[in-house]
């Protein structure tokens, strides 16, 4: 038996790469789907669906509410849209995908002609797995099946090069060096 992850409304025509807005307009509705809400380069289109229990932003809503509580779910669900946009992928087995940001994972499923979101969760592992991360050729795509998160792994195969693009990393701020000379000296007051 096969599940049609398609089903509600189709509000795709006026939602199209519309990110955020698209996110907003499912909870809303509370049915239906938007195939390309979301665009990645690596991916193409990713689909923004309600759902059920059991997938999509219903299920995410749900899940992160029993977590959170609602308002913290909610606040969870305004940052889908930076998150895929801006987090590391991940190749996993069974054709789905996984986006990674320091703390949270969104699970890509695929679709129709497309993957679309089947879940996200905060994971506080992903700091670990970014810092031990190198990937090859673009800096925002690994494949699991190569990667090892113990220590000492190497996801280069070895029909690879070995000349590793690093993920973005944000450097701390230098700290400022004081200059002697203009820092004046506190001189003791001897009493009067």
């Amino acid at each position: 038996m096969t599940t049609d992850f398609y089903t509600g409304s189709d509000f795709t025509k006026e939602y199209y790469h519309k990110e955020q807005l698209a996110v907003i307009k499912l909870l809303m509705e509370k049915q239906g789907f938007i195939k390309g809400a979301f665009y990645r380069e690596d991916t193409g289109d990713i689909d923004l669906l309600w759902g059920n229990e059991d997938f999509g932003l219903c299920h995410i809503l749900k899940r992160r509410s029993e977590q959170f509580g609602e308002e913290k779910a909610l606040r969870f669900i305004s940052h889908l849209q930076e998150n895929i946009r801006n987090g590391v992928m991940i190749k996993m087995p069974d054709n789905r995908f996984n986006i990674i940001t320091n703390t949270t994972s969104i699970i890509l499923a695929r679709g129709e002609d497309n993957h679309f979101i089947l879940t996200a969760y905060i994971d506080r592992r992903n700091e670990l797995r970014l810092e031990k991360s190198q990937t090859i050729d673009d800096a925002n795509f690994i494949d699991e099946s190569e990667m090892k998160l113990n220590k000492g792994f190497n996801i280069l195969s070895s029909n690879q090069s070995h000349n590793p693009i690093l993920p973005k990393k944000i450097e701390p701020k230098p700290q400022r060096q004081k200059e002697e000379q203009n820092i004046p000296t506190p001189s003791k007051r001897r009493g009067r």
